[in-house]
């Protein structure tokens, strides 16, 4: 028996040959990890923050699925045609492997499949701020219901103005601090030690902005 889903990528790594191993999560099974061997004809690369359909046989036995076949579900995202929204989510699917929740979640899956749609669709160079103050609620550690009282009255103000995705200019001074404090409230609330090895990537990135 086959199973037909819908997967959003978290990260993905090239093995021998072929085989990519793709972290990724599901919308009926929640976080799953695969093996899929690329066929030479094959011109797509998968990264993080795509959209997939994939196919594959479950079993009892294995951790580690091998998909049968792929399909993009936003195969026209712009996102890895601009290293504004490339390092972003690439950022955030480092954050995301480590901290997401194993189970299956409806909700949690559409404001993955919203966030990545909103992300290829609009040039917002502080989405990965926004996407870590309403990903806590999904984690079982909602920012909006801590008071924060800890945190620089900017910060606080700033997440609690916040409802929704919006294009906004943020100069690159607050943008350090917002950063600075998430991954705080993250470590703080999860008790894990992140390792982002991208962070010092994407503070140099947008130090500009």
């Amino acid at each position: 028996m086959e199973i037909v889903d819908r997967a959003f990528v978290l990260s993905v790594k090239k093995l021998t040959g072929n085989r990519q191993l793709f972290v990724t999560y599901t919308e009926k099974e929640g976080k799953k990890t695969f093996i899929y061997f690329r066929r030479k004809t094959q011109k797509k690369i998968v990264q993080p923050f795509h959209l997939l359909e994939i196919t594959y046989k479950p079993s009892v036995k294995k951790e580690i699925l091998t998909l049968q076949k792929i399909a993009w579900q936003n195969a026209l995202s712009t996102i890895f045609f601009h290293p504004e929204k490339s390092m972003q989510a690439v950022f955030l699917s480092e954050i995301l492997t480590q901290t997401i929740i194993p189970e299956s979640n409806a909700e949690l899956f559409y404001f993955l499949e919203q966030s990545t749609l909103y992300l290829s669709e609009n040039e917002d160079n502080k989405f990965y701020i926004d996407f870590l103050i309403f990903f806590t609620k999904y984690l079982g550690i909602n920012i909006y219901s801590h008071p924060l009282e800890d945190y620089p009255p900017s910060f606080v103000q700033y997440v609690k103005s916040l409802s929704t995705y919006q294009v906004q200019k943020i100069n690159r001074t607050r943008k350090k601090t917002y950063l600075d404090c998430l991954l705080r409230y993250y470590q703080e609330q999860t008790g894990m030690d992140l390792k982002i090895k991208s962070l010092p990537v994407i503070q140099a990135f947008f130090e500009g902005y």
